[in-house]
């Protein structure tokens, strides 16, 4: 009888059974005729998003074992969304004030503070590290924005642009991780995003391909430094990339689509993120990605069978427990989903018990073959 069990759970842990599947939670809207998107998680597993009203209203939420919350703000506007969630629980993110203008958005448990501009009307704030520190982008005119960081203590910083003396200059932070490592991205008005980086106590530099108007932002970053985004080498679709930062990237590929974006990167360097393009009828296609150690792979393919979900279209945020927070279809309705990466250290465990428990009969060997 062990014998029996040890080789199926072998087979289970080599020919990737259904110990490998992934496991899907919805996370409804706040109207269950609305619609819900998600953008962050953190380490608890809270996350932010957004929530639309069948009337089109957008309202910033979190959910909280799997229950969604509003968020404050909405007074006037009719647009506010949650980016990203710190592990206490801080929130970065953008409202609509009663001037329909996008303001860059902070919560916490005393509520929600709007983190004004750099004297443009609009801002966003796109992420938080664990020290609070709130990142973004900020008008300075029409046309003219820079990067900044924000504190509860120090209010918001001009960190300025890649171009600061033409008045079409546009700058933006994406991501910080927890050691002040800033990515994101610069642009001139009509031309290409370029790949930008600030390290603590430095600059907003350049970091995309040198060669040709390259397309390429920025959009993650873990605490070991790996920048995640997307790019090409001068011309053409873009594809998910990993930033060396001086200049060049690694080319993740694009699942067979023609673009694809890399949206973030945990601690354990699991990357997550979207691809799309048109089928040769020219019907638009998005799905969304996995990549674990250097190998992308549809996240829809990973979920078992008749779990209600009819596709997956994008993975925005992972955090350290591998905990995947997104949205895509769900029994005909647009869903946000937490998809949990199974720990494969559970799997060896057990197959090595098994074996331990009988000794080796060289007979029942099949090399090479899933039983």
């Amino acid at each position: 009888m062990l014998r029996g069990i040890g080789l199926i759970a072998i087979g289970f842990l080599l020919c990737g059974s259904a110990w490998a599947q992934y496991s899907i939670q919805v996370l409804p809207p706040l109207d269950p005729d609305g619609a819900s998107y998600a953008h962050g998680i953190n380490n608890l597993g809270q996350v932010v998003g957004e929530s639309l009203d069948p009337d089109g209203t957008v309202h910033a939420v979190i959910w909280e074992n799997g229950v969604p919350h509003p968020l404050d703000g909405l007074k006037g506007g009719t647009y506010a969304s949650a980016y990203k969630i710190n592990n206490h629980g801080q929130i970065a993110g953008v409202v609509q004030n009663d001037q329909n203008t996008n303001r860059a958005a902070y919560w916490d448990s005393a509520g929600l503070i709007d983190l004004g501009t750099l004297g443009g009307a609009k801002s966003v704030a796109r992420d938080i590290n664990d020290q609070g520190v709130v990142v973004g982008s900020a008008d300075l005119s029409q046309h003219h924005s820079s990067a900044f960081t924000w504190t509860k203590a120090g209010g918001m910083v001009d960190h300025g642009n890649l171009n600061p003396n033409y008045i079409f200059s546009n700058a933006a932070f994406n991501a910080v991780n927890n050691n002040g490592l800033l990515v994101g991205q610069g642009f001139d008005f009509f031309s290409p995003f370029r790949a930008a980086k600030e390290s603590p106590g430095g600059a907003i530099t350049d970091i995309a391909v040198t060669t040709g108007e390259s397309g390429s932002q920025a959009l993650g970053v873990n605490d070991a430094g790996v920048i995640v985004g997307y790019s090409n080498r001068g011309s053409g679709s873009v594809h998910a990339a990993i930033f060396d930062g001086n200049g060049d990237f690694q080319d993740l590929g694009s699942l067979d689509l023609s673009d694809a974006w890399a949206q973030a990167i945990n601690n354990k360097n699991t990357i997550v993120g979207y691809a799309f393009g048109s089928d040769d009828d020219g019907n638009f296609i998005q799905k969304a990605f996995i990549d674990d150690k250097g190998q992308m792979s549809e996240l829809y393919g990973h979920l078992p069978p008749k779990t209600g979900w009819g596709e997956l279209d994008s993975a925005d945020d992972v955090n350290y427990l591998g905990q995947i927070a997104g949205w895509g279809i769900y029994q005909g309705e647009v869903r946000a989903f937490i998809v949990s990466v199974p720990e494969p250290g559970v799997a060896v465990v057990m197959v090595i018990a098994l074996i331990g428990m009988r000794r080796p009969n060289r007979a029942s060997r099949r090399d090479g073959q899933c039983l």
